[in-house]
């Protein structure tokens, strides 16, 4: 699934915007057309993570990340790697799946 077909299905987002974790991500995001791109490709990972048998929601993640040790967190720096680099971006650019990676990189922090 292209990023274009979420594009085009407004506030496919929001379904995301329940959990604790991604609301405290989100107000931390700077109001605007970015802020909404941003949570376009949270989205698309969080589907991408569950068409790979990775059935996490959001606030499993973190908490794994912080109950965890580095190897914890460097699988899901993989699990960002690969969604990036992977087809799911379709034609998407290096310049655009640098900041799909940068959107996504920042829920973690």
């Amino acid at each position: 699934m292209a990023i274009s077909y979420l594009l085009r299905r407004p506030r496919l987002y929001e379904e995301f915007l329940r959990y604790e974790t991604v609301q405290r991500w989100a107000k931390g995001l700077k109001v605007g057309p970015g802020k909404k791109t941003a949570l376009y490709h949270f989205t698309r990972y969080m589907h991408f993570l569950n068409e790979n048998g990775i059935e996490k929601d959001p606030d499993k993640l973190i908490n794994e990340c912080l109950d965890g040790h580095n190897r914890t967190l460097i699988i899901h720096l993989d699990w960002i790697k690969q969604f990036v680099e992977g087809d799911s971006l379709g034609g998407v650019g290096y310049a655009g799946r640098n900041r799909v990676y940068a959107s996504v990189r920042s829920f973690y922090n």
